[in-house]
């Protein structure tokens, strides 16, 4: 915000640049998801959108997009799909239709 707003003149890119490799670093070698949340998760792949839209060099874009995928991916693992099985699923033929009567 201070660098956003002019009150200091820096390159945001080069401040962030700490943060982003210790985000890279957790992230790209990480084995287990379960060291985060899914909101956790999903915060992350925000900050890196953002951050991936600030860029200009090509190869630091890929970079970022992978990241997003991987924190996407992991993010899928850690969702409990369970909810979405029905118990009881429908049949037409449990059900009896009586035919109906014609009125003419």
């Amino acid at each position: 915000m201070v660098v956003k707003n002019r009150f200091i003149e820096a390159d945001l890119n080069e401040i962030l640049e700490v943060i982003d490799n210790a985000i890279f670093h957790k992230i790209a070698f990480l084995k287990d998801a379960s060291d985060f949340t899914a909101t956790q998760l999903l915060h992350l792949t925000g900050n890196l959108y953002i951050r991936l839209k600030e860029q200009k060099d090509k190869k630091i874009q890929i970079l970022y997009q992978d990241l997003i995928i991987k924190v996407l991916n992991m993010l899928y693992n850690l969702i409990d799909d369970e909810f979405l099985n029905e118990s009881y699923t429908f049949s037409a033929y449990r059900f009896c239709v009586a035919p109906s009567e014609s009125h003419a």
